[in-house]
């Protein structure tokens, strides 16, 4: 992955998980008030704009994923992102998670309710803002909801196809480095050795004096030294420029695959309460609600993450962590 679309990339899922943070954070009103609610139109723009945080959230990921693949498993090495391609691809699937979100903004509304309350046995009215079960654009609701779930398991799996692909790719890469380590050491220990034989052969053809054979003999023990020394720094230079380069490119590749889990993991008590649960959320116990609302930590992990996959970035936070000068 280029650097400056790695850079880019990067910036553009910080921005959406800061604003799928700050919109999640509007759910709090909705757990405050869950059978007070009377704004339709404050009803229909909270769910239409969280419905759209995490779609879009998701939809980033997935982008810096198929980034990272068409850089590591190359599979035309023609095709590569740059950054127009990435402003476009980021526009178009943004565009398409807000159309598809459309559905839920005209289904979602307030309706009214009953609340018993057990211990003084009364039923109340209240006002609940939700996806109603009945209502003019319900089927419509419907069958968004598996269009929903067939995207997600794509995108899972394409997730999984991917990151495989890769991994295989980097192990392969990998054994095929070292065995020309090897092949190239064989190669290189060959050369001296078929070199002080031809030394050793010189020397005994022209040991008339012991002057001559003392001379040679020093030059014999000195050459060898020197061409080990030269091939160790010639190796050693060379082994630092790939294990940079490698090293930069599988923690990039770690990341984006932690961040790709994250992503996943997070969503799945979301999905799997909304499409199994057939309790309203006013009906839910709190630990119910508390794991409805785990696609959040999406947005909040993925700082950490970045974090823990580059070095140089840890060490800016302990300096201002610490007080101390960040150059």
């Amino acid at each position: 992955m280029h650097k400056s679309t790695a850079n880019q990339l990067l910036v553009y899922l910080s921005v959406t998980d800061w604003i799928a943070s700050l919109v999640s954070a509007t759910t709090i009103t909705y757990d405050l008030y869950q059978v007070r609610f009377t704004s339709d139109v404050a009803c229909k723009l909270m769910i239409f704009c969280n419905v759209c945080a995490i779609s879009c959230s998701l939809a980033m990921v997935f982008i810096v994923t198929i980034d990272r693949f068409l850089t590591v498993y190359e599979p035309f090495p023609t095709w590569k992102f740059t950054p127009f391609h990435c402003k476009l691809f980021t526009a178009g699937l943004f565009a398409f998670t807000c159309g598809s979100s459309i559905p839920d903004f005209l289904v979602a509304g307030v309706e009214e309710v009953n609340v018993q309350i057990i211990e003084a046995n009364v039923t109340l009215k209240g006002h609940n803002c939700g996806i109603p079960d009945t209502g003019e654009f319900f089927w419509l609701s419907k069958v968004f909801y598996i269009v929903k779930i067939v995207d997600f398991a794509l995108i899972f799996t394409c997730f999984v196809v991917m990151y495989y692909l890769i991994a295989r790719k980097v192990y392969k890469s990998k054994q095929n480095m070292l065995k020309h380590h090897i092949n190239e050491h064989s190669n290189k220990a060959l050369n001296i050795n078929t070199r002080n034989k031809t030394l050793d052969d010189s020397h005994k053809s022209v040991n008339g004096t012991n002057a001559s054979f003392e001379s040679n003999q020093m030059q014999n023990l000195a050459t060898p030294e020197a061409t080990l020394k030269d091939i160790r720094q010639e190796t050693a230079v060379k082994q630092r420029k790939r294990n940079t380069i490698n090293d930069i490119n599988l923690n990039i590749t770690l990341m984006i695959f932690l961040m790709a889990i994250t992503s996943i993991v997070s969503m799945m008590p979301y999905c799997l309460i909304n499409y199994v649960s057939r309790l309203k959320r006013y009906e839910s116990p709190w630990w119910i609600i508390l794991f409805s609302n785990t696609s959040a930590i999406n947005s909040s992990v993925n700082p950490f993450i970045i974090g823990f996959c580059n070095s140089e970035f840890r060490i800016y936070v302990k300096n201002v962590l610490r007080c101390r000068s960040v150059k």
